[in-house]
């Protein structure tokens, strides 16, 4: 069977197929005299959310797991009315037992950070050991790597669990849909009549449809955030290089990218936290070296737009034309994105409206799409693994496997059969059409450092898209009235952030997306959060709501039978307690004062708000520090010794005041104590 096939065997049949996945993946039984951990709800469950709920000990890892699988079960191939997201290659077998693991190592005391036991998903182009890389192709559905990519090592090292591979469109080919020949096509949980865009639409309809907390994608020309602005989601393209490809299939590795799909900015940054940084095995992260702060999540702020200064661009160009074709959808969509800048300034930030002139949209376009078979043919020569019985020999040279192979087994997509032969041609690239390319990406980030200079800019925000999603379709030409925004920083490599702002009439997500220069992902994810906070934006999809839980089992019968009151004296009705409101939330910010450094001190700096964005005063704080997963103290402040040196530093912070219910985050502060 294929991957995807027995993926499917596995998740008919709702209720009972979640019971068949459970056990499919080898049910842990609890110890003796222990209860099984309550299934827990986990639709909007963000990594921070999921985090709170292990750490008071309200739910286990192995809950989420279930929880999780249980939903893939239930959404992921037909049912119902709906044709499912198909947004699943594969459940990773052992998720329950790797859950169970970081759950003994929480009752023991160590906590690695605030990934510890909380599952994500992956999409399957990115290495894991244990499992295949199929890039969605029928051909490469046995195709198993040796070591896990960097990104998937450094999350496990962070305590995440990889539940499951997300579909893609196939070798992440397309960027309007996820269409691979495994894993069929990923369809839109806001309206599965719509396309989850590409190529990253298998991750991000997953995490939308909370089939896990947050995932990753990859992203070489909006392949992260088309699908994020699709599905409402925080989408993160990194600076090229901050986050290591080693083990990741390209596309184009000079604009491959490796980045967060997630439903809040937090859990966007807590990903980016994990795994950005220096990789001795990829020389793209060279320059990453000093440009990674201590953390993202630790700078989130709800005043961070105060001061700044956004541009925008008016040019029809940049909105999706100004043809008749699909108007009416691009003004809805204009006018939301409009409404979303105006709050921006609302936030503190002045907005510039520029009308780009044709030399210097021009002069903005960087490095462009070449080269695919080259990259995937180093790929292959130098990425161990086993590869497929056959596939190598189908083509020449039969002692390697390169893109002719994956051609010549004739399985591709329809969507690639076309363009074979182009495909196959770009494996021929020259030094001089590499040095072409990075030529134009120099001018290009030149040009754009410029322009910001000029007009005494900290980053841009223009649409994500001009358009929500799209219906479904086998034309191409269905999805071209739409704006092609994401190539501005793909050509230049620097980053962007997409978050969404709204929803059309059609009850389907609208979104902008933040550019900044190189390395600026802390700034931008700052100025998100600033947004995301004063308005809460997002909405769960209608077509993937919560399961029904089975109640817990009742109490065993007493040995002996209670004794009947007398005839005479019928027993009182019991008393009906009152409905006791819902408390209001707490919104919870958290930064760093002090340095990582031995013989100082490590501190927070803690600004507590309400729903409705006002300052909460007088409220209890309470500290829980781990140095290297191990637990360090509870005071404020944290004096960092020799002992600690080269140690990761968190702090739990929980924060209670009465008629409001009680907040924690947990917050990576260093990735590693220096010395004096």
């Amino acid at each position: 069977m294929t991957v995807r096939s027995q993926r499917r065997g596995l998740a008919r049949g709702g209720a009972t197929a979640a019971a068949a996945v459970t056990l499919a993946l080898g049910a842990i039984a609890p110890a003796a005299g222990a209860a099984e951990a309550v299934r827990p709800d986990v639709v909007e469950l963000t990594i921070g959310e999921a985090s709170d709920l292990l750490a008071r000990h309200a739910t286990t890892s192995v809950a989420l797991v279930d929880e999780y699988i249980a939903r893939i079960a239930a959404y992921d191939d037909a049912y119902g009315d709906q044709p499912g997201l198909h947004a699943v290659i594969a459940v990773n077998e052992q998720a329950r037992q790797q859950a169970a693991a970081l759950d003994a190592e929480r009752a023991a005391g160590s906590v690695r950070g605030p990934l510890h036991g909380v599952p994500i998903i992956v999409k399957d182009n990115i290495d894991m050991l244990g499992m295949p890389t199929t890039n969605g192709a029928i051909a490469f559905a046995s195709y198993k790597p040796k070591n896990d990519a960097t990104v998937i090592r450094r999350l496990k090292a962070a305590g995440a669990i990889v539940v499951a591979k997300a579909n893609l469109s196939e070798f992440a080919w397309n960027g309007s849909d996820s269409k691979s020949g495994l894993g069929g096509e990923v369809r839109n949980p806001y309206d599965q009549s719509k396309t989850a865009s590409g190529s990253s639409g298998g991750t991000a309809a997953a995490v939308a449809a909370s089939f896990a907390t947050a995932g990753l994608g990859s992203d070489t020309f909006g392949s992260i955030r088309n699908p994020a602005a699709n599905q409402a989601l925080v989408g993160v393209r990194p600076t090229h290089g901050l986050v290591s490809l080693t083990g990741v299939t390209p596309q184009v590795e000079p604009q491959d990218t490796v980045g967060p799909l997630a439903k809040s900015v937090e859990d966007a940054a807590i990903l980016l936290d994990a795994t950005a940084g220096y990789d001795p095995s990829d020389h793209w992260t060279t320059g990453t070296i000093g440009q990674v702060p201590e953390s993202y999540a630790a700078g989130l702020s709800t005043t961070a737009l105060a001061g700044k200064k956004l541009l925008t661009f008016t040019n029809a160009s940049f909105h999706g034309g100004s043809g008749p074709a699909r108007a009416a959808e691009r003004a809805e969509v204009a006018a939301i994105q409009d409404a979303a800048l105006a709050q921006l300034e609302a936030q503190g930030a002045t907005v510039e409206r520029v009308e780009l002139t044709a030399d210097e949209v021009r002069s903005l376009q960087g490095r462009g799409w070449l080269g695919m078979a080259y990259y995937l043919d180093g790929f292959f020569a130098r990425n161990d693994a086993f590869w497929p019985v056959g596939l190598a020999a189908r083509a020449a040279p039969t002692d390697r496997l390169t893109t002719a192979d994956y051609v010549a087994d004739d399985r591709e997509t329809p969507q690639i059969k076309p363009d074979a032969a182009w495909l196959l041609s770009t494996a021929g690239i020259t030094d001089t059409d590499l040095a072409t390319q990075d030529a134009r990406a120099a001018a290009a980030l030149a040009a754009w450092k410029r322009l910001l200079a000029d007009h005494d800019a900290d980053a841009v925000a223009i649409p994500t898209d001009a358009l929500a999603a799209s219906p479904v379709t086998e034309d191409p030409a269905g999805y071209s009235e739409n704006a092609d925004n994401a190539s501005l920083s793909s050509g230049m490599g620097t980053p962007a952030v997409v978050l969404p702002v709204g929803y059309t009439q059609s009850r389907l997500p609208v979104s902008l997306q933040l550019i900044g220069l190189p390395y600026a992902e802390g700034e931008l994810l700052a100025y998100a959060y600033d947004y995301e906070r004063a308005t809460r934006t997002r909405v769960a999809p209608p077509t993937t709501p919560e399961l029904a839980h089975p109640a817990p089992p009742a109490p065993p019968a007493p040995l002996v039978p209670p004794v009947a009151p007398p005839v005479s004296q019928p027993a009182a009705p019991a008393p009906v307690a009152p409905a006791v409101p819902a408390k209001p939330a707490l919104s919870l910010s958290v930064r760093r004062t002090g340095a990582a450094k031995v013989g100082r001190s490590l501190g927070v700096r803690v600004a507590v708000r309400s729903s409705s964005g006002t300052s909460v005063s007088r409220v209890a704080v309470s500290y829980r520090w781990y140095v290297g997963g191990k637990r360090a103290g509870s005071s404020r402040t944290l004096k960092l010794t020799k002992r600690m040196t080269g140690k990761r530093v968190t702090v739990r912070v929980t924060v209670s005041k009465a008629g409001y219910r009680t907040v924690s985050r947990t917050v990576l502060l260093t990735r590693k104590v220096t010395a004096r």
